[in-house]
């Protein structure tokens, strides 16, 4: 998560507004929703940074969230913030912004499509450990997929671990590998998909 230029404060939080504001996507049979997120609301920064712990068993330490990542990530329409929820309750997310957004970010200039306005980074996603398993993860991306390709968006890129873009499906191009990605001794792919 860390690999971000946005360092503001974020002008769409409110810290006295307690309720998050959003749009549900998808209900999904069981009390789940997807929802893109409209506003953050105080409540909802403690639930989402446990979220974030959930990256650290797979990643390490220097993906965990601090509380003014959440905000400056979970900060439309800056990013495109999307919701998990089981009856109300934050279980997972996945976050994307315009690419444009990290064009100080040394990779992000061997993306021939920087400054085409045409694709969104997805640069959170996490699904707390005891709801893994149960489709959620798979229902966030078609989401978020849908709605990317709904708003005019061309490609959707990422960094994941390596060999994950192969399991994706679609069209999916490998662009560059990284070692030790974000200093956590592991490798990872930057993937386009074409949506």
């Amino acid at each position: 998560m860390k690999p971000s230029t946005m360092d503001s404060l974020p002008k769409g939080i409110d810290p006295d507004t307690t309720e998050s504001t959003s749009k549900i996507l998808n209900r999904i049979e069981g009390g789940f929703t997807i929802e893109l997120l409209r506003s953050l609301g105080s409540r909802d920064v403690k639930p989402l940074m446990q979220i974030s712990q959930s990256l650290v068993a797979s990643f390490g330490l220097n993906l965990l969230a601090t509380r003014k990542d959440i905000l400056n990530y979970f900060n439309p329409p800056s990013t495109h913030p999307f919701i998990a929820r089981f009856q109300g309750e934050p279980i997972g997310f996945i976050i994307g912004a315009p690419l444009e957004s990290f064009s100080e970010i040394k990779w992000t200039s061997i993306d021939e499509n920087l400054g085409e306005e045409n694709t969104v980074y997805t640069y959170a996603f996490g699904v707390i450990p005891s709801f893994q398993g149960k489709g959620i993860a798979k229902e966030l991306k078609k989401t978020y997929l849908w709605w990317s390709k709904d708003r005019g968006y061309k490609y959707i890129t990422g960094c994941v671990r390596e060999g994950i873009s192969s399991q994706m499906g679609g069209d999916v191009s490998v662009l560059s590998k990284f070692d030790n990605w974000n200093d956590t001794g592991i490798t990872f792919e930057y993937y386009r998909r074409t949506l």
